[in-house]
């Protein structure tokens, strides 16, 4: 999730090459041409492959205190919220998802090449 809102977070990169967030909140469509998302900035600060694992951990973490997007923190935690069951279902038999007998039946059919037409 946080990689989401890095995608959706617009900002600018300083003299010192620190990128900062200019949006108080994430936005899939760009606020100002002069802004770039942190996930843009992360592929231009550390490109190519070898930074791949870098780049990832970087985004993974970008709501985390004293991150650069640490303001962004309550609309991560808005958006797992919103992730989870209501309370009143969690736990209860409708919360379980389990396939229906004519949804198992065409599985089979997809894994034995019964629905197959000659």
């Amino acid at each position: 999730m946080n990689s989401v809102i890095a995608g959706a977070t617009w900002g600018q990169v300083g003299d010192d090459g620190e990128w900062r967030a200019k949006c108080t909140r994430p936005s899939v469509t760009r606020p100002e041409p002069a802004l770039c998302n942190y996930l843009w900035h992360l592929e231009h600060a550390l490109p190519g492959k070898p930074h791949k694992v870098q780049r990832d951990g970087l985004a993974s973490c970008f709501t985390h205190a004293g991150a650069p997007g640490e303001r962004m923190r309550p609309h991560y935690e808005r958006l797992m919220a919103s992730l989870l069951l209501p309370p009143h279902l969690q736990g209860s038999p409708q919360a379980k998802v389990t396939p229906t007998s004519r949804m198992r039946h065409d599985v089979q059919e997809a894994h034995t090449g019964a629905h197959r037409r000659v």
